[in-house]
C-alpha cells in the first residue's frame, strides 16, 4: 500500500510508454519484480533525474520513433553535459598536478575541456585521466565515431543515420555518460 501524498505524474518529452521484452535481461535499465520496491521509493521521493540521464532518455525515445539524427544530436549533447560536470569535480581536478595545469597553459580542468573541445577530451583528456577498465579502446572508439557523426549532422548536414549505428552510439555514449556521473564527487 502506498503511504506517501499522490502527485500528477507528467513525465517530460514523452508522447507514450512502450514496454518492450529484451532479451538482455541483465540489462540494469530494464525493471525487474525484484526492482518494484525500488521503484516505488523513487517514483514516491522528489528526486529529479539528471540532465544527462534525461537527455539520453529523450535520445533512446526519438531513436525509437525514428528519429536517428535527433537521437544522435540529443545523446552526444548528455555527453557534453556530463563531461562538463565531471570537469568542475574538485576529486578529478587534483588529479593534475599544478605544475602540469600551468604548462597546458590554464588553471582548471573546465578550462582545458573547454580549450580542447569535446572531441579531443574525449580522444585525449580522458584516456590520461581514467584507466582502461573504466574506459575501454573500444568504448572510446564508439564514442568517438558517435562524436564525428553528429559533426557531420550538425556541421555537414548529413541527412541519414543509420539506425544500427544509432544504437551502437547510443550504448556506448551511456556507458561513458555513466562512467563520468559515477566518477565525480561535485
Amino acid at each position: 500500500m502506498f503511504d506517501g501524498v499522490w502527485f500528477r505524474w507528467q513525465p517530460t518529452q514523452l508522447g507514450r510508454l512502450a514496454v518492450a521484452s529484451l532479451p538482455d535481461n541483465n540489462d540494469p535499465r530494464l525493471i525487474r519484480a525484484v526492482d518494484w520496491q525500488l521503484v516505488q521509493e523513487f517514483v514516491a521521493n522528489d528526486k529529479k533525474p539528471t540532465l544527462t540521464m534525461q537527455l539520453l532518455a529523450g535520445a533512446e525515445s526519438l531513436a525509437d520513433e525514428g528519429s536517428e539524427r535527433a537521437a544522435l544530436t540529443e545523446a552526444v549533447s548528455a555527453l557534453e553535459v556530463a563531461l562538463a560536470k565531471f570537469a568542475r569535480s574538485s576529486e578529478i581536478e587534483s588529479t593534475i598536478p599544478a605544475a602540469i595545469r600551468g604548462r597546458l597553459g590554464v588553471e582548471s580542468l573546465p578550462k582545458l575541456v573547454d580549450r580542447l573541445g569535446l572531441s579531443a577530451s574525449v580522444s585525449v583528456l580522458l584516456p590520461f585521466l581514467l584507466s582502461e577498465e573504466l574506459l575501454p579502446g573500444d568504448l572510446l572508439r564508439t564514442c568517438r565515431e558517435a562524436i564525428s557523426e553528429r559533426q557531420n549532422v550538425v556541421h555537414g548536414g548529413q541527412r541519414h543515420v543509420d539506425p544500427s549505428r544509432v544504437q551502437k552510439y547510443l550504448w556506448g555514449l551511456r556507458q561513458l555518460c555513466e562512467v563520468l556521473e559515477s566518477t565525480h564527487i561535485n
